[in-house]
């Protein structure tokens, strides 16, 4: 099966898609279980196993592999270097990790308090959230005007 194939695509898709929901029940197993985690505790667990399994996993597969960035997929003193003389970079670094906190802390907080049916539910408002959010940058920033009916 070539890579550009729709069939990776949507098997990927249906992946990613099975393993947000694993995570859902998860969740909310574990805070309603026997022994109820704290959704703190939760947060903590699930941020600290996402840094291991990309700094210790993710980055060095993604070195290993080849591609444009000095022979690799993802040069790690690329990456250094670019971070540490971009004040730019950095900003938008820590900007992307307080809103991914954010919105994990909130999404355990609305599992924990109502169930993951609504942080489903919820979290497949996102993407429209997001597009909605792009597409009055574009008009607000290029200033054409909207599109009359």
């Amino acid at each position: 099966m070539p890579t550009g194939s729709p069939l990776v695509g949507v098997a990927l898709t249906m992946g990613g898609v099975a393993m947000t929901a694993l995570q859902y029940v998860y969740e909310e197993k574990v805070m309603s279980g026997d022994v109820q985690a704290p959704p703190w505790l939760l947060i903590g667990m699930e941020g600290g196993c996402g840094v291991l399994l990309c700094v210790f996993v993710l980055y060095p597969l993604a070195y290993l592999c080849p591609g444009s960035d000095h022979g690799s997929f993802e040069h790690p003193g690329n990456t250094l270097h670019v971070l540490l003389s971009s004040w730019t970079a950095m900003l938008l670094v820590f900007v992307y990790t307080a809103s991914i906190f954010i919105l994990n802390a909130l999404s355990v907080l609305i599992t924990f308090m109502m169930s993951s049916v609504w942080h489903a539910i919820l979290d497949s408002f996102r993407p429209v959230s997001v597009w909605l959010c792009e597409l009055a940058l574009f008009y607000v920033i290029s200033g054409e005007p909207s599109p009359s009916p």
